[in-house]
């Protein structure tokens, strides 16, 4: 395998009737293969940094591995074509670790990673599929290192079926998170807390699926895509998205695709923070809310009873856009206790509705443009001293 020649090399092999290997003795079991390694230590046969384990399973498998040193390697493969649980907890403590886990038939996978430099990478192929992974440390999966073929991050993969669960937490600095889930009732969970420059990246195929990301820290950044076939019956529907970022300069986008999709993107305690939301389809709801200054926020849509919403308080030099086309949609967009913030909206179709509330802002500017017929606008400005300005339809009421 390349390894180098300090380096302890543990290699296992186990089929459905028990038989393995394990640090040089041999054993069968009766019931189910079972595969337990420790590695501890500094550079001896064994034991120590540089360690490398290989595992293949084929049947009802488990495994426990536990690494603790530098620079050690795992590398597992677990097949069940007859449909049984198969199952793979995974530590390593120390520095630039690297873990590659298959996994096909229905699944659960648990890794923790302690130390700087680690990557890991899950793939799940079946239904009802579990894995969590956690890091503690900086710089994990940041893409600074070699990992043999390893991409440089932590990452989840389930394919096929449906009712599968994914989950990452990362604590420290630089980590880079992707997960991916292809079918229907998955559920999706990502953590990062630390400092700064971390990533996310999240993809969702299918119906009715659940994400939640949550980032706290400084410039973050998340990607995040839940689409189907627009018309199908099996793709893109009831999709519901929630994201929490809590700092500044952070980055959010997100990309909808199907009908009757929720998304929820909060940003506050902090300034500069950017939130691009697209959605394509019908009976689609937005809301981006956002605390602090500097914050630019915008909300594409495109298709039948559509609703976006911006909320936008505190601070100053807010910007908010929410770009709609098709019928029946509505726009709104809500500034408070700010100074020199922008609000537009554009419509295109017909039987939309637009509404702008800027309330205790000075030097407010708002724009409304609608392309259509039967369109409904309403603007509010509550200034400083307590007038009240309101506009209908393009009127001065009061």
């Amino acid at each position: 395998m390349g390894f180098g020649k300090s380096a302890a090399i543990m290699s296992v092999l186990v089929f459905g009737l028990g038989w393995g290997w394990a640090g040089g003795a041999w054993g069968v079991e009766r019931s189910q293969p079972r595969i337990r390694v420790i590695q501890e230590g500094s550079r001896s046969e064994v034991f120590g940094n540089e360690n490398r384990v290989e595992a293949y399973q084929r049947g009802f498998t488990t495994a426990t591995i536990r690494q603790v040193g530098d620079s050690n390697r795992i590398r597992i493969e677990q097949i069940n074509p007859g449909g049984s649980e198969l199952a793979g907890t995974f530590e390593q403590i120390g520095d630039k670790n690297s873990l590659e886990a298959r996994q096909e038939g229905p699944n659960l996978a648990e890794t923790l990673q302690t130390g700087e430099g680690n990557a890991a990478s899950v793939l799940q192929r079946s239904s009802d599929n579990e894995a969590r992974l956690e890091s503690e440390g900086d710089g994990n999966g940041a893409g600074d290192q070699d990992l043999d073929g390893l991409p440089d991050l932590v990452s989840i993969v389930q394919e096929g079926g449906g009712g599968n669960l994914g989950e990452i937490f990362q604590q420290g600095n630089g980590h880079s998170a992707s997960l991916l889930q292809d079918g229907y009732d998955n559920t999706a969970s990502l953590n990062q807390a630390g400092q700064e420059g971390n990533s996310a990246t999240l993809a969702q195929t299918g119906d009715r699926n659940l994400a939640r990301v949550d980032q706290e820290g400084f410039g973050n950044q998340a990607d995040l895509v839940q689409e189907g076939e627009p018309g199908s019956s099996s793709g893109g529907r009831e999709n519901e998205l929630y994201v929490h970022q809590s700092g500044s300069f952070h980055q959010a986008e997100v990309v909808q695709a199907g009908g009757e999709n929720i998304c929820s993107l909060d940003q506050r305690d902090g300034e500069s923070n950017r939130a691009v939301v697209s959605q394509i389809g019908q009976a689609n709801e937005v809301l981006v809310a956002q605390l602090g200054s500097n914050h630019l926020a915008t909300i594409s849509q495109e298709g039948t009873g559509n609703r976006g919403t911006i909320r936008q308080s505190g601070g100053g030099s807010n910007e908010a856009d929410i770009i709609q086309a098709g019928e029946e949609n509505e726009a709104i967009i809500e500034q408070t206790n700010a100074d020199l913030c922008r609000a537009a909206i554009h419509q295109l179709g017909d039987h939309n509705y637009a509404k702008i509330s800027q309330h205790e802002v000075t030097g407010a500017a708002w724009s409304v443009v609608q392309d259509g017929s039967y369109m409904s606008v309403t603007v509010e400005q509550t200034k400083v001293n307590g007038q009240i300005l309101t506009w209908k339809d393009g009127v001065l009421v009061n």
